[in-house]
């Protein structure tokens, strides 16, 4: 399986501050990535350093072949690596349909953004039945569905999804992880998504990376990290 993205060796932070450590990540075409770790484990530095968001101190990131570790981050995002953030990070006074919308603003397509826009409420049906309701309205889970649509409408060849069940209820964590399912069924999608509920992401994930301290402590199947010992004992409380 050919690789969409490839992060090798990638240590990052915030100024002199240095958050992951050698971190090597890949993820094939049409697949679903997750990494799972504790809270103050890197996940979050290591999503904005692969947006170009954080301070990479060496290390790369290739994105199908093409380096981008130097681009500025609206540059990677016109490449196709998209991001959607933790707690969504709506505008709660613009409407579902601006928010939805506003994630092909670099986009010139006009037909073509008409037809994602169609894809992605058929994917959403909260977002037509919501159209004209101020974003910050919604439940929490709707609104991750919405911020999850308006990443697609950036037209992602990776999407980088960041804590996408955070604040939720465990049926609206359910209904997410069948959403990022659902995306790659349909779009081919390579996805990478770090997530806190271990049990969800693994489950959904078909290969999965466990971040400790800022590196890489496990990897593997998702189906076989959920039944090892060791992380159903640190991750799942069994």
């Amino acid at each position: 399986m050919a690789d969409m993205l490839t992060v090798e060796k990638l240590t990052a932070g915030y100024g002199p501050v240095t958050i992951i450590e050698d971190v090597d990540i890949r993820v094939g075409k049409g697949e679903i990535v997750a990494v799972i770790g504790p809270n103050g484990a890197g996940k979050t530095t290591m999503m904005l350093s692969l947006m170009g968001l954080a301070t990479v101190k060496s290390g790369r990131v290739v994105l199908d072949g093409e380096e981008i570790t130097k681009l500025p981050p609206y540059e990677r995002v016109v490449k196709g690596l998209v991001l959607s953030l933790e707690r969504r990070r709506l505008f709660p006074d613009m409407t579902v349909y601006e928010n939805v919308m506003s994630g092909a603003y670099r986009r010139k397509d006009k037909e073509k953004i008409r037809e994602d826009y169609g894809m992605v409420a058929q994917l959403f049906p909260i977002i037509e039945k919501r159209r004209r309701q101020l974003a910050g309205t919604l439940s929490g889970g709707e609104q991750q569905m919405v911020a999850i649509a308006r990443a697609l409408m950036s037209k992602p060849r990776v999407l980088l999804l960041d804590e996408p069940s955070v604040g939720l209820a465990p049926i609206a964590r359910r209904m997410v992880f069948e959403k990022i399912k659902e995306i790659r069924e349909r779009q081919g999608l390579s996805i990478l998504v770090v997530e806190q509920d271990a049990s969800l992401a693994l489950q959904t994930a078909d290969r999965a990376y466990v971040l400790e301290q800022g590196r890489i402590a496990m990897e593997g199947v998702g189906l076989a990290l959920l039944n090892s010992e060791k992380i159903r004992q640190s991750y799942i409380g069994i």
